[in-house]
C-alpha cells in the first residue's frame, strides 16, 4: 500500500464527487432533517411565565407562589408601583398579576381573609395554572393544615423508555440524523463512486497506477471524510452538547469505517451509479430504523435482532455520551458487535477482492 498513491486517488474522487447531485443531495439531505428537526422539537419544555404584582408594603405572597410551583415552570416575578400598572403588564404580556392589599401576609396569617385581586387576561393563559397554586400557597400562610397527606411512589416500567424520553426531542432527532448521514454516504455515495468508476470505465486507468486495493482503500477515506464533513456541519447547526466527546466521537468512528466496507461491498454489485443510487436505498432501511425503534418495546425476539445491529449499539453508546450519563449498560460489549460488523465488511471486500483478481 502506497501512501501517496491513495492519497491522490482519494483527493481526485473527494473533488469530483461532490459535483455529483446525487452525492450531493445524499451528504446534505441528513443534515437538513436534523436542522429541521432540532428546529421544530426545542428540547426545553420550560414553561416561562411572568407575574406582574403590586403591594402596598412588603409581602412574601410572590416569592411563595414562585417556591409552590413545579420544576417545569419557570415564574419571572415583576413588581410594579400600581394596580392600574398590573393590568396593563398582563394587558401587555405578562401571564398574571397580583395586587396585594396592605397587611396581607398579617392578615392572612390571623385568619382574616383579606382580599387578593388577581389579574388575567379574557382568553386562556398559563396564568391560569399558577392561579391555581395560589390555594395551597395562602393556605401554607394561613398555617392551615391540607385536606389530606399524599404520598408519591415511583415504579419501573417493564419496557425501558423511548429513547426520545432519555434525551429530549431535539437531542434525540439530531442523534438520529447522525446515524442516517453515516448511512447515506456509507451506502449510498460510496456505491455511487465506485459504480461510476466502472461505468465511465475508469477503472482500469487508476488500477494502472495503482492497485485495486489502493483505489479502494482511497474510496473509502472518501467515505468517512465526507461523513465527518456532514456530521461537523450538523453539529454545528444544531449545536448539541456533548458531554463524553471522545466516547462520541469513538462510536461514530467506528460505525463509520464499518459501514464504509458494506459501502464497498454493495458498490461492486453496480455497473451504473444510477443503479447504485436507485437500489442503494433498500440497504439503507436496516442501518437507519434501529435509533428510531430502540426502547419502543419489540418483543424479546425483536429486541435481540435489533441490538443485534451496529447501528443500535453505536446510537447507545452515542446517547451515554450525549447525556454523560450510562443511559444503556455494556459499553464494552457495543463496541465489541460494532467492530465485529466492520471486520466482518471488510473480511468480505479482501475476499471479493480475491475474487476479482484471480
Amino acid at each position: 500500500m502506497r501512501p501517496r498513491i491513495v492519497a491522490a486517488v482519494f483527493m481526485k474522487d473527494f473533488v469530483d464527487a461532490i459535483r455529483d447531485s446525487r452525492v450531493l443531495v445524499s451528504v446534505l439531505l441528513p443534515v437538513l432533517i436534523g436542522v429541521f428537526y432540532n428546529v421544530a422539537f426545542p428540547d426545553d419544555d420550560t414553561r416561562r411565565l411572568t407575574l406582574a404584582y403590586s403591594a402596598a408594603d412588603a409581602t412574601v405572597l410572590p416569592a411563595t407562589l414562585q417556591r409552590a410551583l413545579p420544576a417545569t415552570f419557570e415564574l419571572t416575578l415583576e413588581e410594579v408601583a400600581s394596580a392600574n400598572e398590573v393590568r396593563e403588564r398582563v394587558r401587555r404580556d405578562a401571564h398574571l398579576g397580583l395586587v396585594v392589599p396592605a397587611g396581607f401576609d398579617q392578615a392572612v396569617a390571623a385568619g382574616r381573609a383579606p382580599e387578593l385581586t388577581i389579574v388575567t387576561r379574557e382568553e386562556g393563559s398559563l396564568g391560569g395554572t399558577v392561579a391555581l397554586a395560589l390555594d395551597g400557597v395562602l393556605r401554607s400562610m394561613a398555617g392551615q393544615r391540607p385536606p389530606a397527606t399524599t404520598a408519591v411512589e415511583r415504579v419501573g416500567t417493564e419496557q425501558q423508555p423511548p429513547l426520545i424520553a432519555e434525551l429530549g426531542p431535539r437531542r434525540y432527532f439530531t442523534l438520529a440524523a447522525a446515524i442516517m448521514i453515516i448511512g447515506f454516504v456509507a451506502l449510498i455515495v460510496v456505491p455511487i463512486i465506485l459504480a461510476e468508476e466502472v461505468e465511465r470505465r475508469t477503472m482500469e486507468a487508476l488500477t494502472l497506477v495503482a492497485s485495486t486495493a489502493e483505489v479502494v482503500a482511497a474510496k473509502a477515506l472518501v467515505g468517512i471524510a465526507y461523513t465527518f464533513a456532514s456530521l461537523g456541519l450538523l453539529l454545528a447547526a444544531t449545536r448539541l452538547s456533548i458531554a463524553d466527546v471522545p466516547l462520541f466521537l469513538a462510536a461514530v468512528a467506528v460505525l463509520t469505517v464499518g459501514m464504509v466496507g458494506f459501502g464497498l461491498l454493495l458498490g461492486g454489485a453496480f455497473k451504473t451509479a444510477g443503479q447504485a443510487y436507485t437500489w442503494s436505498g433498500f440497504f439503507l432501511v436496516p442501518v437507519i430504523m434501529p435509533p428510531f425503534l430502540l426502547g419502543s418495546g419489540l418483543p424479546d425476539l425483536g429486541e435481540v435482532a435489533l441490538l443485534a445491529t451496529p447501528t443500535t449499539q453505536a446510537t447507545r453508546v452515542a446517547a451515554n455520551a450525549i447525556t454523560g450519563k450510562s443511559v444503556f449498560g455494556d459499553v464494552p460489549l457495543a463496541f465489541a458487535v460494532i467492530v465485529a460488523w466492520a471486520v466482518l465488511a471488510y473480511v468480505l471486500v479482501l475476499w471479493r477482492l480475491r475474487r476479482n483478481t484471480e
